[in-house]
């Protein structure tokens, strides 16, 4: 599991931004906690927890968001993976559809 409010509002902080409402954190945990359990976003939550950039953070918030949604929504998704066997660079996100 992800909950680590003290390494949440360090990044925060870190980030540049200020002391949060509890609720926001609390339901910002429980988003990390779900994708943590999914045990395919172990890059993101790391973006989390590592920030010291407002804009990263921020990004790295966009993208929790995303994963949250596909997920509470049944649609697995897969972080920063190869598009394409072989080549060099990597897609923020993938699905894979049955058909």
């Amino acid at each position: 599991m992800y909950s680590d409010r003290p390494a949440l509002e360090t990044a925060i902080n870190a980030s540049g931004g200020v002391r949060q409402p509890d609720d926001q954190i609390a339901a910002l945990l429980a988003k990390l906690d779900l994708l943590a359990a999914k045990g395919r976003y172990g890059g993101l939550l790391r973006s989390i927890r590592t920030s010291n950039k407002k804009s990263n953070f921020l990004a790295s918030l966009l993208e929790v968001t995303f994963a949250h949604q596909f997920e509470t929504a049944g649609v697995p998704l897969d972080y920063e993976v190869s598009q394409e066997a072989g080549q060099p660079g990597t897609i923020d996100f993938r699905m894979t559809a049955s058909t």
